[in-house]
């Protein structure tokens, strides 16, 4: 939950009520959005709450105090840039660390783009007890392109659904210093994902 707290002064009643539904409108408006905090980091607002006002003394219908309480889909605050990495493999295991800059765990999108066949490959975060995941899939020869959204919960080869190959959990950066350790084919690994805090 986030609360806002402001104040509206008009000349006149309808002057004001014109200005309150307005603002109002405006955080209904939010619903599905990134309310941003500054230019750097934002949250994600899943809905409008509940809105109240408050007249003050002396300014009936002219001045007022308001409080808005906006639900979000989380308690993260995002960062507005992604962080990435790209590891070229050419050698198999192979193993790579991963920096997640924030202060909470995060699940990146990963690109496997294959170099050579890599029909049954592995992805395993050695920092996080060992978390892992097996994807075999006859398709994936020189060339595919495998995108797997830990967020989203979804694996594509291309624009094909290939969840039904795919074994496992999906991977998480813990905050800090992640050991990635991959198996299989010679390929391209990429990761994107937003740092959060709380």
């Amino acid at each position: 939950m986030l609360e806002i707290e402001g104040y509206i002064e008009e000349s006149s009643e309808a002057g004001f009520w014109t200005a309150y539904n307005s603002l109002m409108a405006q955080f209904r408006g939010l619903e599905g959005c990134r309310l941003y905090l500054d230019t750097s980091r934002y949250l994600e607002v899943a809905a409008l709450n509940k809105a109240s006002h408050e007249f003050y003394p002396g300014f009936s219908f002219k001045k007022a105090s308001f409080k808005v309480t906006l639900c979000c889909t989380d308690p993260v605050i995002h960062s507005a840039s992604e962080s990435s990495l790209e590891e070229t493999v050419s050698a198999s295991p192979d193993t790579f660390a991963v920096s997640n800059s924030g202060g909470v765990e995060v699940f990146p999108v990963i690109t496997i783009t294959a170099v050579a066949d890599c029909t049954n490959i592995t992805l395993e975060n050695l920092t996080d007890g060992g978390r892992k995941f097996q994807y075999q899939d006859p398709n994936m020869v020189a060339g595919a392109a495998l995108s797997i959204d830990g967020k989203a919960g979804t694996v594509y080869r291309g624009t094909s659904n290939v969840l039904n190959f795919y074994d496992g959990a999906f991977l998480r950066l813990l905050a800090g210093s992640n050991s990635l350790k991959y198996t299989g084919g010679n390929c391209t690994i990429g990761l994107t994902w937003r740092n959060g805090w709380l």
